[in-house]
């Protein structure tokens, strides 16, 4: 199950926990995980779990991704301390194995 944390530009935290084992990151209606801005690509980017472990990944988008401060096409395993920068919105993944499902709520700016 993934944990998820984003903060927001504003400095807002929002925190939810899924149990699929591959988010899309975007201002597509599709995306678990959404974000807005014109920054932000309709599919930016996705988080994925191979053998337990997180990955991201960049999904062409026009201004990529950063993976603590560093500019990614993909990046992995993940750690829950690792920062994933998709435009002005951080965020924090980590995978367990068993927790109740929790969607992660869409927020618009």
């Amino acid at each position: 199950m993934f944990g998820i944390e984003i903060k927001f530009p504003d400095g807002r935290l929002q925190r939810g926990r899924s149990k699929d084992t591959h988010l899309l990151i975007g201002k597509d209606p599709s995306c678990k995980i959404y974000l807005d801005g014109w920054q932000v690509g309709q599919h930016h980017a996705e988080l994925f779990v191979s053998n337990g472990c997180v990955f991201v990944r960049d999904l062409n988008s026009t201004t990529g991704i950063l993976v603590n401060g560093k500019k990614v096409d993909m990046a992995g395993p993940i750690g829950p301390d690792d920062v994933i920068a998709v435009a002005r919105y951080e965020i924090r993944a980590r995978w367990r194995q068993n927790a109740d499902q929790i969607p992660v709520p869409r927020q618009d700016l």
